[in-house]
């Protein structure tokens, strides 16, 4: 699994 970074964490946490 690869990490998000800067905007991409806010991708995953809605994503999660």
């Amino acid at each position: 699994m690869l990490l998000p970074k800067g905007s991409e964490l806010r991708f995953f946490k809605p994503c999660s």
